[in-house]
């Protein structure tokens, strides 16, 4: 077994003094194949938070522009407005940078959940018998399915 990978067996038989060499290529777990999906998805809602961070921040220095605008004395009806709207749009921005940051604080949890706690048993592998013969001096069987 290895981490990471679906555990191999395999039944042999091996005569005394005789040396055997497997090689067993270890497949990696559904869990393993997912976790660069899993963190892929978490590395795009994090440059999503850092998108709409960047935009609030803008939306907000646009709004206090307006506001020194307003609190001078001298502005029409209209910056009021483009005032309220930026207001606004910032206030957006801010909720989607926390509900991407927390999506993408969840999925990057999960992706290294995945990673870390990926621990195949050994018995999860089965030997599953297709022939079987007995004789009074020996015993063969013949094995198939997924090593």
């Amino acid at each position: 077994t290895r981490r990471g990978r679906e555990p191999f067996a395999r039944e042999v038989t091996v005569g005394r003094g005789q040396a055997l060499a497997l090689d067993a290529d270890l497949v990696p777990t559904g869990r393993r194949r997912a976790v660069p999906y899993v963190l892929g998805g978490a590395s795009v809602l994090t440059a999503a938070t850092i998108a709409t961070i960047v935009l609030a921040v803008v939306r907000d220095g646009q709004a206090q522009d307006l506001r020194d605008q307003i609190r001078a004395g001298d502005a029409s009806p209209e910056v009021a407005n483009a005032f309220d709207n930026q207001v606004a749009s910032r206030d957006t921005y801010v909720t989607a940078s926390w509900i991407a940051g927390s999506a993408a604080l969840v999925t990057t949890a999960v992706g290294l959940g995945l990673l870390l706690f990926d621990h195949p048993s050994a018995e999860g592998a089965r030997v599953v018998p297709i022939s079987a013969s007995v004789t009074s001096t020996s015993a063969t069987v013949g094995v198939s399915g997924s090593f």
